[in-house]
């Protein structure tokens, strides 16, 4: 492998704004994260019907994904996008079609990105024949988030909140209906819900933490 050379004063820089700017620990965590220790981080199983590739309990699982969620961290998303592609890969979900889930447009307004599209788009860069498939899901109205919600209003919270945008896919295509974060899996229940109520008959759901 090349021997990757950094110059001396780059080093000095990022000491400086250190410094002066000193980042928070989930950013120095995230900053830290090498394609080893993300490795260590994949722990793939299956909760509620969700495939699930790691634990949202270690101290970088909750940087990454935190970081990536709300401060745009490109290299979060990069390296959550690195374990997406390894997970697709060893699934043989090279060529899948993922579907990110939408926020409600008052969520995307105020926050400015869509997170899980972000990390999709990132798998891309590993999986050249991925498709990613923004705007298939439509999210109609603003939710409550799910974890500030006793389990009995979670299952009424998102009852008809997504919808189908505009599209040219057959309804067999597979699908994989992808989230960052699932606690008790509703969320993906009923996107997928709408999904085969349109006419899809191929959904899988994905999530990269719980």
């Amino acid at each position: 492998m090349p021997r990757v050379y950094v110059r001396p004063h780059m080093h000095l820089i990022t000491a400086i704004l250190d410094t002066l700017f000193p980042p928070s620990v989930h950013a120095r965590l995230v900053r830290e994260t090498t394609p080893e220790t993300l490795a260590d981080e994949y722990m793939p199983q299956t909760v509620e019907g969700v495939s699930v590739l790691a634990e949202y309990r270690t101290e970088r699982m909750v940087a990454l994904l935190h970081e990536a969620k709300f401060h745009r961290n490109t290299t979060a998303i990069a390296l959550l996008g690195r374990l997406l592609a390894t997970h697709l890969k060893k699934c043989g979900l090279q060529d899948a079609n993922l579907v990110p889930l939408p926020l409600s447009k008052e969520r995307l307004r105020e926050r400015g990105y869509n997170q899980t599209v972000l990390i999709a788009r990132a798998t891309q860069a590993h999986l050249p024949h991925l498709s990613v498939h923004g705007s298939l899901l439509v999210k109609n109205r603003h939710t409550q988030p799910q974890t500030s919600l006793p389990r009995r209003e979670r299952l009424t919270n998102l009852a008809g909140a997504f919808a189908i945008g505009v599209h040219t896919l057959p309804f067999d295509t597979p699908l994989v209906v992808f989230d960052d974060i699932t606690t008790t899996g509703t969320t993906l229940a009923e996107a997928s819900r709408t999904l085969k109520s349109a006419g899809f008959t191929r959904v899988r759901k994905l999530a990269l933490a719980h």
